[in-house]
């Protein structure tokens, strides 16, 4: 069955239709900024655009395969992703976001896929902020690796699916907490005050 769903897919780049775009978010806010020890949500959408190819309003999507890498190991290890509801497998493959292979994210909805509409969250995962600067979560460049899988609705004929037409990333700047500024602020504060009395009793 797996076999006969893989012949029937016809792979179409030209005017893809939609964007891949991955957003970070601080609980429900969307945001890119956050303190040591904050928890970061990572959502990964199909965003329809323009295009002769994936449209969300005469369309189910049937399927997504992608590929993430990050810039420092902060991402690793990240939680196993929740799926949109819509798809009935997903998987997360082994492997390390920095340094390594990269991690796919990939879901299936079976036939006949599900409605959508834009952006469409396909999947998410979090991981805490343990390293100080900025960490940049990238797809990888690849248009082989990124995909969707669409169906025209009520149809019976084979799925198509596309790249997408932009791969856009995203970097979150992580920062200490605002105790420990305090903290360094304190210090900083103390030793300027003993260098200027050492100064005055020479």
């Amino acid at each position: 069955m797996g076999f006969a769903l893989l012949a029937m897919t016809v792979v179409n780049t030209v005017e893809a239709g939609f964007n891949f775009e991955i957003r970070t978010f601080n609980g429900a806010v969307a945001q890119s900024n956050f303190n040591l020890g904050d928890t970061v949500t990572v959502r990964l959408f199909a965003v329809d655009t323009p295009g002769a190819n994936a449209d969300f309003a005469t369309q189910n999507i049937t399927n997504f395969n992608t590929r993430l890498f990050a810039s420092t190991s902060d991402v690793d290890p990240a939680t196993t992703p929740t799926y949109n509801a819509g798809f009935n497998a997903g998987s997360f493959t082994n492997g390390t976001f920095f340094g390594g292979t990269g991690r796919i994210l990939s879901a299936n909805a079976g036939a006949g896929g599900f409605a959508a509409t834009s952006p469409l969250q396909l999947a998410e995962f979090t991981y805490t902020v343990n390293v100080v600067g900025p960490t940049t979560i990238s797809f990888d460049p690849n248009p082989a690796i990124s995909s969707l899988g669409y169906q025209t609705l009520g149809a019976a004929g084979p799925t198509l699916s596309s790249s997408p037409g932009q791969l856009t990333g995203a970097t979150v700047t992580a920062v200490p907490e605002p105790a420990t500024i305090a903290l360094l602020g304190v210090v900083a504060a103390g030793f300027g005050i003993r260098q200027l009395r050492r100064k005055k009793a020479k």
